[in-house]
C-alpha cells in the first residue's frame, strides 16, 4: 500500500475524522470498530489495511500531537532571543488550534496505554526542569514548582 496514494491518504483522513468524531459523542471504551466503520463509509477490510484495532487509532493520533509538541519545545528551547521564542510559541500556538478539536478529543481517552493529556503535561514538566536545571542551578524545590506551572 503505497502511503502516498491519494485514495490512501483520503480513507486514512476518514476514519480519523469519524473517530474523533465519535469521540466527541462517545467515551472510548464504547466505541466500536464498527461505528468507526459506519461513520467513515467504509468496509472493515480497509480499516484493517491501516490499522489494527481502535488502540493503534487512537495511538497514532496521539503520537502525530505529542511529536507536534516535542518539537515545538525542543525549538522553542534551542532559541536564543526573546523574538525567537516568541516566533516559536506563536508557531506552536497556531499548529495546536489548528488541532484543538482533535486534541481534546483525544484528552477524553484515558487507557493503561493512552493517556495523551498525561503524557504531555509530563513532557512539558520534565522539558522545563532540565532545561532551567542546567541553565540556572535554582534548587529543585523551585524548579518543581516553576515545572508544575509551565506544564
Amino acid at each position: 500500500m503505497n502511503q502516498n496514494d491519494l485514495r490512501v491518504i483520503k480513507t486514512k483522513k476518514y476514519i480519523e475524522v469519524s473517530f474523533i468524531d465519535l469521540l466527541s459523542q462517545k467515551d472510548f471504551n464504547k466505541i466500536t470498530v464498527q461505528d468507526i466503520l459506519d461513520r467513515a463509509l467504509i468496509n472493515r477490510s480497509t480499516f484493517y489495511k491501516h490499522y489494527t484495532d481502535k488502540y493503534q487509532l487512537a495511538e497514532t493520533l496521539c503520537n502525530e500531537v505529542f511529536d507536534l509538541l516535542k518539537t515545538g519545545v525542543k525549538d522553542r528551547f534551542n532559541c536564543a532571543n526573546v523574538e525567537d521564542v516568541l516566533m516559536v510559541i506563536k508557531s506552536l500556538y497556531q499548529i495546536l488550534s489548528t488541532k484543538r478539536e482533535v486534541i481534546l478529543a483525544l484528552f477524553t481517552i484515558n487507557t493503561d496505554t493512552i493517556h495523551l493529556y498525561n503524557d504531555m503535561s509530563d513532557f512539558l514538566k520534565r522539558s522545563f526542569y532540565e532545561q532551567y536545571k542546567i541553565k540556572n542551578l535554582k534548587s529543585p524545590d523551585i524548579l518543581d514548582y516553576l515545572s508544575e506551572l509551565y506544564a
